[in-house]
């Protein structure tokens, strides 16, 4: 019996210390289905400028299409300003070292930006991440909180090593 309480106890902690982050695969959106593609859980953004604040849903995405990797960030902004805001650049801030990312489509108001694999292996070993981007010109910035960053450096090892590379891991 002192066994099993032990068990049940250690089971609550572990499910407490996660932090909701998933990666899910959609229907391949490569030709005759020879590809896959992952998009990540939510992660929300506060932007503020101007005395005013800006919420806004992160995805993060990742298409693998003959062997082919594609790197994506989604960004799409909640409330008033949906479908409103027309983003061509974003700014991140890793460690204060300034990594420009550009618009490459926009689709139902979700702005998608093809980030190269470098900018995911930074943000592993980041300790401070920050967004900004201008808005009829205003600028706009969002902290990026350290669980989001470790989630998103996480998004890249689990793809670049479950399915890039085809092996295998188990996270205790």
């Amino acid at each position: 019996m002192k066994c099993l309480m032990i068990l049940l106890i250690g089971f609550v902690m572990i499910s407490c210390a996660t932090s909701g982050f998933d990666i899910y695969e959609k229907t391949s959106a490569c030709p005759i289905n020879i590809g896959m593609q992952y998009y990540s859980t939510p992660i929300y953004l506060n932007f503020s400028g101007n005395s005013h604040n800006i919420t806004s849903v992160l995805n993060l995405e990742m298409l693998y299409c003959q062997g082919n990797e594609n790197w994506m960030i989604a960004i799409e902004f909640l409330g008033e300003l949906n479908g409103k805001i027309d983003l061509n650049e974003m700014i991140f801030f890793l460690d204060g070292e300034p990594y420009p990312v550009q618009n490459s489509s926009i689709i139902k108001g979700i702005h998608k930006f093809v980030i190269g694999e470098d900018f995911f292996k930074m943000m592993i070993f980041t300790k401070n991440a920050d967004l900004k981007f201008l808005f009829d010109e205003k600028e706009f910035n969002a902290e990026i909180y350290d669980q989001d960053r470790i989630n998103i450096g996480l998004f890249y090892r689990s793809l670049k090593v479950n399915v890039i590379d085809n092996q295998t891991i188990i996270i205790i």
